[in-house]
């Protein structure tokens, strides 16, 4: 079973995506739900809970997904991570693939686009970014 965080300050996106998304046929489990990337780091650092994949907002207060992902990279970097935003913007495509990050998830698509990203990810040995 691959360990999941969601991380997302929108309440409502981030309870849909626990709740609505079938985990357990993905092979996954969600261990932890948060609001902001510090959240995130605090949990990582304190619960010694090994976490294959992050799916994250970009825009959070208190600590975005961008530098959430700066400091996953540094300390933790491993962790797969799926860029979770309203944003099709390209220019957070071009930050994540600095980042190396794993996927980018338009979020009026999560319900199918997500579940296929973690599928992905899991059977991955290398971080990568793919851009829908």
């Amino acid at each position: 079973m691959y360990n999941v965080i969601v991380a997302d300050d929108e309440k409502n996106i981030r309870e849909g995506i626990v709740e609505l998304i079938e985990w357990e046929k993905l092979g996954c489990k969600v261990c932890a739900s948060m609001q902001n990337g510090a959240q995130v780091l605090k949990y990582l650092e304190e619960e010694k809970i090994h976490v294959d994949i992050i799916i994250t907002d970009i825009k959070m207060p208190i600590m975005d997904g961008m530098e959430l992902i700066g400091m996953l990279n540094e300390r933790f970097p491993d962790i797969k991570v799926i860029i979770l935003t309203a944003y099709s913007d390209f220019t957070y495509a071009q930050q994540a693939i600095k980042f190396q990050v794993s996927d980018f998830v338009v979020k009026n698509d999560f319900f199918l686009e997500l579940p296929r990203a973690c599928l992905k990810n899991k059977n991955c040995t290398k971080r990568m970014f793919h851009f829908p």
